[in-house]
């Protein structure tokens, strides 16, 4: 299968089916070669994570629409680009936390946290470019803690490779302090408090949103995904068609920040979920 012959018959199935999203060849690789950048996003039962209990939020009124960008302002990092590199697990865990310091602190930590750092040193039972757990990261930053871009810069997007780690376990013991890859004076490493699950409910998904700021989640990655350019996305099943060998999913860790939210006719509420996507930063739907 091609980009060239899945965009020529997908289109019009589209079109006829009544979809609300556009498709556009999107990245620049071919199938085989971009997909290992979205990876496989796992989950594992470690003591002592996601042991917060997941709550609901009853909210009395509605925002129709709400940009992270005009509540948090300077608060909010800018997106992020994995490159070459199946790495969302550790660049949205690093997105998040440097989102939530920067709000909580009101703007007095301001810095935007190394996803090499967690990329390159928290490889014990992870895949690096290959994908990652989530819990596993956010333990890494909860005991050790991480210091910032400036400080450890990412370069797995181009290498493809997460690269040996240049700030060990041993150093945070030494008497003299981290030192920093890039050779910067500032070595500040940020923990962060144990993760808490919010309720899938979308509700309680917006309250969080608009109370306490970005948020993290991890979507399904079908092989049409990559033609997507505009809209509300919904998966088809066109692949199915060309038998098992056209089909292909993983998962995508992603940071949320935005939503947009409008009523039809028949008052069916469509949730369009802006996200700093990390796959180029481009990529916000």
């Amino acid at each position: 299968m091609t980009f060239s012959v899945f965009d020529w018959i997908v289109q019009p199935y589209l079109h006829s089916h009544g979809s609300s999203y556009g498709l556009f060849m999107n990245l620049k690789d071919s199938f085989l070669e971009s997909f290992p950048t979205i990876a496989f996003i796992m989950t594992a039962a470690l003591p002592g994570c996601f042991a917060a209990t997941i709550y609901s939020i009853t909210i009395n009124f509605f925002i129709y629409r709400f940009f992270a960008l005009q509540r948090w302002g300077h608060l909010i990092h800018p997106i992020a680009d994995q490159g070459d590199c199946g790495s969302s697990w550790a660049v949205s865990t690093t997105g998040i936390s440097s989102d939530r310091l920067s709000i909580i602190s009101e703007g007095r930590i301001n810095a935007s946290l190394s996803s090499q750092q967690l990329l390159s040193c928290n490889q014990h039972r992870q895949k690096g470019c290959e994908g990652g757990y989530l819990d596993r990261a956010w333990w890494y930053i909860r005991k050790l803690g991480v210091v910032g871009d400036h400080c450890y810069p990412y370069v797995s997007g181009q290498s493809r490779e997460p690269g040996h780690c240049l700030i060990p376990k041993r150093d945070y013991t030494d008497r003299r302090g981290l030192r920093c890859p890039s050779g910067s004076p500032d070595s500040t490493a940020f923990k962060m408090t144990p993760p808490y699950k919010v309720s899938s409910r979308e509700e309680d998904i917006q309250t969080e949103l608009m109370t306490n700021g970005p948020v993290q989640a991890t979507f399904v990655v079908h092989e049409d995904f990559f033609m997507y350019a505009g809209g509300v996305y919904q998966h088809s099943d066109l692949a199915a068609e060309k038998g098992a060998a056209a089909v292909a999913e993983g998962y995508h860790s992603v940071r949320m920040g935005n939503r947009s939210l409008n009523w039809t006719p028949n008052q069916i509420l469509a949730l369009c979920q802006l996200m700093g996507h990390s796959v180029g930063r481009r990529w916000l739907f």
